[in-house]
This record gives C-alpha cells, structure tokens and sequence, in this order.
C-alpha cells in the first residue's frame, strides 16, 4: 500500500512543478521547462542544506494566496451578476458519470497534504492538533466553494483549458490586471514552494524507511549526520520528480495524476487508521 501512494505522490509533485513552470512562462518569457526544473531543484538545494521559510512566512503567503483568490472569485460573482448572467453560469447541465467520478477524485486530492503540516505540530497537544485539522478543512471548504463559484461565473474567454486547469491563473488573468497577475503568481510560488519542500521532508524520510525495509535499495536509508536527513534519498527523489515533472508535462498526465493518487492516498489513510486501532499499538 505505502509504494504506489509514495511514487504517486511524487507524481503529484510534478504535477506541482508543471503548474509552478506554466505560471513562470506566463508572466517570464521563460520556457515552462526552465520555471519547473529550476524550481525543484532549488527547493531541493535549500532543503537539503537545511533551510527552511519560517512558519510565520508560510502562514502569511498561504493566508494571502486564499483571500486574495477569495476576492478575486467573488469580483466574478459580481461582475456575472451585474451583466445578468449569474443563473445561466451557475445552473448547468449535470455531469456525466466518468465526469462525476473523476471530480470526486480530484475533490480527495483537494484535501491531501494534512500530514505533511502535522508533522511540525507537536504531537503531544492532540486537541490542539484535532482543532486545527477541523478547523483548516472547513476553511479548506469554504475556500473551494468560493473557487468554485468564482471559476463558474468567469467570461469563456477566461475559462482554463481542461487539462491545464490553474484556478490561480484564469482568476488573476480575469481581472485584467498586471499586478495581479505578478502578485497571485508571487504567493502561488511561495506556496508551492513550501508544499514541495515539506514533501521532500516527508518522502525523504519516508524513502528512508521503505529501504531499511528493503522495499528500495538499501543505500537510499542512509542518514547524514550532520542535517540527520537522508542525502542520497533526497537526491534520488529529486532525480524522480524530475522525471515524473516531464512525463506529466510531456505526456499529458497532469489530470491523471491528480485522479490516480487520490484513491491511493485514501488506500493509505484507511489502512493506517484501521492498522492503529489493532495489537499492539
């Protein structure tokens, strides 16, 4: 159960790293090529040298990234109201089946990423812990809803390519506004950043512990003494996202990987929930 949830979720990361690349290319002239490996191989670099962006930071840029988006989809809401389009955006014919499934996959993933968070909480506060799981999910769902609604009642101009769908994007573009634009692409990187960097904690450690098992190769378990992180598997998990990164660009598996992982990492959680609650733990 833990290996297709592990390589999936590294295909997530290059789903990431495709998105952070598309978002460079549009405000650079810069290829897509040059924003996503360079961005994996920087957050790899600071990583593995044991820098990190402080917690308040990320905080500050997730809390822009959302009410900036926030108001950027209901500036849509508003403007379909005002031209009287409102009802027909909102109130569409209802999905096919395939449709459905697939927007529920996408919905699981929406919600991944918790126990990348958890692990710089202190364990011990569990009722601080479970507040705060509670509390971000709801926030978590209001803040899709409004993305919802907001990406409904944009101009089809404005709508994003299925496939290539980068909410962020067609709002800012929407506005018409440059510094917009420049800000939301800002916040968008410094997110990514954090959440690729915490999955690099997460996966390294992780990798670590599949191959002192003997799942991976061996080597890959070794710790460094002086950062106490695995080196070799840090890297090997760069030389993997890189590879994944190209195979969902260039092979057109961005959506697929986003669908394939959900039902793995539901798989996982299950399995992890259900295995606590057993002899001896």
């Amino acid at each position: 159960l833990a290996l297709p949830y592990f390589f999936l979720s590294l295909f997530l990361v290059g789903a990431e790293a495709t998105v952070t690349g598309i978002l460079l290319s549009r405000l650079t002239a810069l290829p897509w090529e040059v924003g996503s490996f360079g961005f994996l191989i920087a957050t790899w670099a600071l990583c593995r040298a044991g820098l990190q962006l402080g917690l308040r930071a990320q905080a500050l840029a997730t809390w822009s990234l959302l009410l900036g988006l926030a108001a950027l989809s209901l500036l849509a809401v508003v403007q379909a109201a005002q031209t009287g389009a409102l009802s027909t955006r909102i109130w569409v014919a209802a999905p096919s089946l395939p449709h459905f499934v697939a927007a529920v996959g996408q919905a699981l993933f929406l919600f991944m990423g918790f126990e990348l968070i958890t692990c710089q909480a202190d364990l011990t506060q569990t009722t601080a812990l479970r507040r705060a799981l509670c509390g971000s999910s709801l926030i978590l769902t209001a803040f899709y809803a409004i993305i919802s609604l907001g990406l409904c009642c944009l101009p089809a101009a404005a709508q994003p390519a299925e496939g290539v769908a980068i909410p962020q994007l067609a709002m800012a573009q929407a506005s018409g506004s440059w510094l917009a634009l420049l800000i939301v692409v800002v916040l968008s990187l410094l997110a990514s950043y954090t959440s690729f960097n915490g999955a690099l904690l997460t996966l390294g450690r992780l990798t670590a512990a599949l191959a002192s098992q003997g799942l991976l190769p061996r080597s890959l378990a070794k710790l460094d003494g002086a950062s106490l992180l695995p080196q070799r598997a840090l890297l090997a998990l760069l030389g993997f996202c890189m590879a994944a990164t190209a195979a969902v660009r260039w092979g057109g598996m961005l959506l697929p990987a986003i669908v394939a992982a959900a039902p793995a990492a539901a798989l996982a959680y299950a399995a992890a929930a259900w295995t606590r609650e057993k002899p001896p733990f």
